[in-house]
């Protein structure tokens, strides 16, 4: 492991997000070593229940990769639209299909389905949260690490830090990277953001002699398999302070590369 799964998300307030870094770091105390060696509201949907739980399945031979429950990356849009209570987004988010509340890290979700011209490539779940609340960032947290996720990036308001980067590059003389990169989350979250971004990744299939070679999060993408998922999980603070939009965007990076490429 990269030794950057756990990202402890005690913030009492969003607009406080070092906070959750901090808690973040002190995992990376205890899997560094293995690293080393080795807001708008949501929109409404149907009054259905949407039945995706958003379990990591095992992919089965010959079929499209899982975005979420039993949305598959590249299904049909027309498919997709034809499901019971699916409704088609408006506005910012036209061309994109909701659908109704679906179940995820054991809070309730409202799915927001975009496409690459008629072929699903990511699965949004969106939440408003009171800009007090921890604890479904926390449950999110909990379940993708559970799931074999970790944090291998933070971005804010544009910039990013890059944590496979910082851990094999930026310490290696310093003795102590977790420490190292704990200081560095904390001043690189200082103050408020309009938006901040961990950018999650499911790295069971990466082996561990390619966990050693990357160096940075661009060798981890050219180095892991295409069929690898991301799951950012984004929080935007409302201007006022009171509530903020919490998103889980379930992507496939390397294929959507691919895809670009081929046009």
């Amino acid at each position: 492991m990269f030794g950057t799964s756990a990202m402890h998300g005690t913030a009492r307030r969003i607009r406080l997000p070092l906070l959750l870094a901090a808690m973040l770091c002190l995992a990376l105390a205890a899997g560094s070593a293995a690293a080393a060696t080795d807001g708008k509201g949501a929109p409404k949907a149907g009054t259905g229940t949407t039945t995706a739980k958003g379990n990591a399945d095992a992919t089965p031979a010959g079929t499209s990769p899982a975005l979420f429950g039993e949305f598959r990356y590249n299904a049909p849009k027309a498919e997709i639209a034809a499901l019971k209570d699916a409704v088609p987004a408006e506005g910012e988010f036209a061309g994109d299909i909701l659908l109704p509340p679906a179940d995820f890290a054991g809070h309730r979700w409202t799915p927001r389905l975009s496409f690459d011209g008629d072929r699903l490539v990511r699965v949004s779940l969106m939440a408003r949260v009171p800009a007090l609340e921890s604890e479904r960032l926390e449950a999110v947290r909990g379940h993708l690490a559970k799931e074999g996720y970790e944090v291998l990036g933070l971005v804010a308001d544009g910039k990013t830090l890059d944590c496979i980067s910082r851990l094999k590059i930026g310490y290696a003389t310093t003795g102590d990277a977790p420490a190292a990169l704990a200081k560095d989350m904390a001043k690189f979250l200082e103050g408020r953001h309009a938006r901040i971004t961990y950018a999650w990744f499911d790295t069971k299939g990466l082996s561990r002699e390619n966990k050693r070679t990357a160096r940075n999060l661009g060798d981890f993408l050219v180095l892991a398999p295409a069929e690898t998922r991301e799951a950012e999980v984004t929080l935007i603070p409302d201007p006022g302070g009171k509530e903020a939009m919490l998103l889980v965007d379930f992507t496939y990076p390397i294929l959507d590369a691919m895809r670009n490429g081929q046009k």
